[in-house]
């Protein structure tokens, strides 16, 4: 899935808000230049669904409900900035999606 790979949590929050949107557009061009099939809609929501997937994702966040012991430092800061990034995604999903629909033309 192209969100998958290009709604990386630290990708998304790395970069400023339109260096990333930059590289995310150019991923799904190149996808969709590589399989022409793929519908403009199938690709502008695919991000709308990897938003989504990233919310409801409960591993490896879950692991500690059985095993407490193991949260570290690094674990509680993995599940603060995927938090972060899917809500900044939510937040700008309407102006991605248009610009991904602009860019799909």
């Amino acid at each position: 899935m192209i969100a998958r790979l290009g709604c990386d949590p630290k990708s998304v929050l790395d970069k400023s808000a339109e260096s990333w949107l930059t590289g995310y557009i150019d991923l799904t061009v190149a996808y969709r230049d590589a399989n022409p099939k793929a519908s403009a809609g199938y690709l502008v929501s695919s991000l709308r669904v990897g938003c989504a997937a990233m919310l409801c994702s409960a591993f490896p966040l879950s692991v500690p409900v059985e095993r407490p012991h193991i949260v570290d430092a690094a674990m509680e800061a993995y599940g603060r900035v995927r938090h972060e990034a899917a809500l900044m995604l939510l937040d700008r999903l309407p102006v991605i999606e248009e610009a991904l629909h602009d860019a799909l033309r």
